[in-house]
């Protein structure tokens, strides 16, 4: 049996073949119409050749005796599109199929043509994807960064400070005065003897991070424990003039430190303390 389709805005007869489509696209007419919207017939397919072979052969006759007369419509063809407009219990029984050009006859119109409906959820995805790795570009610049983004805005060191705990920042130095533990001995002058004393300061890095040497406050103690000098001094003024000063996680360093002038009374002892990041 031949599946035969009509279209619902000019009433041209398509022949089926294949699987069922959802939307079919009318040659005759330009326009598409969905396969539930059209009606659907069965006819023989022997009588359905023998119709258009007779359509055929008319055409031809016509052409040479009458090549711009009009010719009659078959009473085949017109039987097929009375019975379309009756519908039937065998309609949308079996998946409409495709067009056969070869069996329809050299004459025969262009098939209906399936257009799939674009979705637009590729195109969102695809929209997400590439906002992340924009996103994921612009922290890795800013990790990898660090040093010049805290150049131009130092504030923003907090802010390396926790996420460099988590993410990799090579080369990255914290810069956390609570982190250093401090202790300081005198040793006396040759001449002066503790008049002049000579300030050993011992530094510890307790944390698990590099950090940079902090500002220290140093205190000379006499033996009722009163502050007979006290001293705020740089890396550079105790011997680490390099930029940044690090000292690497768990290590120690020791400076001397020199007095220049003397003190009006002995010192017995020093306080040293962290007290400024030197890094902010």
């Amino acid at each position: 049996m031949a599946r035969i389709i009509r279209c619902p805005s000019c009433g041209a007869l398509w022949r089926l073949e294949g699987a069922a489509e959802e939307n079919y696209l009318c040659s005759a007419c330009g326009r598409e119409f969905s396969a539930a919207s059209a009606q659907t017939v069965e006819v023989d397919d022997q009588a359905l050749d023998a119709a258009l072979a007779e359509l055929k052969a008319k055409k031809s006759e016509a052409a040479q005796a009458a090549p711009r007369q009009p010719m009659a419509e078959p009473r085949f063809a017109t039987k097929v599109a009375q019975e379309l407009n009756t519908p039937t219990t065998a309609e949308k029984t079996e998946p409409p199929a495709q067009f056969d050009e070869k069996e329809a006859g050299r004459g025969a119109p262009m098939p209906a043509i399936y257009r799939t409906k674009k979705s637009g959820l590729g195109s969102f995805l695809l929209f997400v994807c590439i906002l992340l790795c924009a996103a994921v570009g612009a922290a890795c610049a800013f990790l990898m960064m660090h040093q010049f983004v805290l150049s131009q805005a130092p504030y923003v060191r907090p802010v390396y400070e926790k996420v460099c705990r988590s993410l990799p920042c090579p080369g990255f130095v914290w810069a956390d005065a609570s982190a250093f533990k401090a202790k300081a001995t005198l040793a006396p002058d040759e001449t002066l003897g503790l008049a002049k004393p000579t300030a050993v300061v011992e530094l510890t890095n307790t944390s698990e991070y590099p950090q940079m040497l902090p500002v220290i406050e140093l205190k000379y103690l006499d033996p009722a424990g009163s502050t007979l000098l006290q001293r705020v001094l740089e890396p550079a003024d105790y011997g680490f003039p390099q930029k940044p000063a690090v000292l690497p996680a768990g290590e120690s360093l020791t400076a001397q430190i020199k007095m220049e002038g003397t003190l009006s009374f002995a010192a017995t002892a020093a306080q040293v303390k962290p007290v400024v990041d030197a890094g902010r």
